[in-house]
């Protein structure tokens, strides 16, 4: 009866959104997250980023909750919430996570970003 039901809900969700209309949008400048220079503009107005990364294997620690990351590069085990105190100590904010691989091989790349 489960199945069912979910099967059904599922159904019923596609056809709602199958009903809706696409709102046409002609973008403008800046509304896509992007800051383009107008002649208004001074070219020192756009923000410049710097990019540092961090490459590390993290597996779950159930005993803190907490994820327990060995980094290759310093060959060191250490918690996910150091790393990220360390480097928003450090005035970098984290702008993404890529994970690779799977299984044991899994790696996870922390990607942070600051202003200049």
């Amino acid at each position: 009866m489960k199945k069912i039901t979910l099967i059904f809900f599922l159904v019923l969700t596609c056809v709602m959104l199958s009903s809706c209309k696409v709102k046409s949008v002609t973008p403008t400048p800046g509304t896509v997250g992007l800051q383009v220079p107008t002649s208004s503009q001074p070219q020192s107005a756009i923000a410049k980023w710097e990019y540092a990364y961090v490459i590390a294997q993290c597996q779950a620690d159930m005993g803190t909750l907490d994820l327990v990351c060995y980094l290759p590069k310093t060959n060191d085990n250490t918690m996910l919430s150091s790393i990220l105190s360390s480097k928003a100590n450090e005035g970098w904010e984290l702008a993404g996570v890529a994970n690779t691989g799977s299984g044991d091989s899994a790696t996870q790349t922390f990607i942070f970003k600051r202003q200049q």
